[in-house]
Parts: C-alpha cells; sequence; structure tokens
C-alpha cells in the first residue's frame, strides 16, 4: 500500500474544481435566465365573460378587464368569423374598454347560431401576428 502523503491530486486542486465548477453552473444558469424569451412584445391582457342564450341562440361577450383594445382587431372565430367592431357596432379604430359587449348570433353580422356545442376563439390579430385571447366551449366552461 502507497503511504498517504502519495495522492494524485491534493486538496487545494479539488477544492479550486470544485469552486470552478459551482462558478460555471451558477454562471450558465444565470446567462440563460436572461436570455430566455419570455414571448413576443405583442401579448394581451384580456378577461371575458360569456352569457349564453338558449332560445335565442346567441352569446353575449364582455369585457371584463385588460387593456384597451382595438375593435377592429378582435376577432370571433366559430361557425363564422367576424371582427367585435362587426357586431358591436363600432368603427374598426374604436377602443374596447372594460365593461364592454359584443353579441354572436345568427341576427348580427356573426350570422350563425351559437348551440351548446358551438367553439368559439377570441383572438387578437395585429400586423400579421395573432394572439389568442380566449376560448368558449359551450355554457358549462
Amino acid at each position: 500500500m502507497a503511504p498517504l502523503d502519495d495522492r494524485a491530486v491534493s486538496e487545494g486542486a479539488a477544492i479550486a474544481a470544485l469552486v470552478l465548477l459551482t462558478v460555471a453552473v451558477t454562471a450558465s444558469v444565470g446567462v440563460g435566465v436572461l436570455l430566455v424569451e419570455t414571448g413576443p412584445d405583442n401579448e394581451f391582457d384580456a378577461e371575458l365573460s360569456y352569457q349564453y342564450f338558449d332560445g335565442r341562440q346567441a352569446l353575449l361577450v364582455t369585457y371584463e378587464e385588460g387593456q384597451n383594445l382595438t375593435a377592429g382587431n378582435v376577432v370571433f372565430r366559430g361557425a363564422s368569423e367576424v371582427t367585435w367592431a362587426d357586431v358591436g357596432s363600432l368603427n374598426e379604430s374604436d377602443t374596447i374598454t372594460p365593461g364592454a359587449n359584443a353579441q354572436l348570433s345568427p341576427n348580427n353580422a356573426y350570422g350563425a347560431e351559437v348551440t351548446e356545442s358551438t367553439n368559439i376563439t377570441v383572438v387578437y390579430v395585429q400586423d400579421g401576428n395573432e394572439t389568442q385571447l380566449d376560448t368558449w366551449t359551450g355554457p358549462d366552461s
């Protein structure tokens, strides 16, 4: 057996290697956090509520809270595709603020029945980019 003082790596070198490894891992995690893309700058925050009217086959959409949105850029997609401006009697450039309502029904620009099995996707379209704001998947959703 070799004497104990004939080790291949000194204690100082082992500690230095561990410290360098710790610094390298910490630095790489830090750089990764700084460079992580949190999403496009065009993300929109919007909270919508829905009231379904079975007898009228209609859906009332209320903009509850979020930033102001342009009516011509908010698109409802379901059996038909229309903007908030189309069904809300607004100009394309008008602003939608919290408390605003839009109705989807066969009797307005939407032009199709909204049933319990209808799916409505609400998207914000701007400069060719789309951001999904919400989806309605029936009265129990």
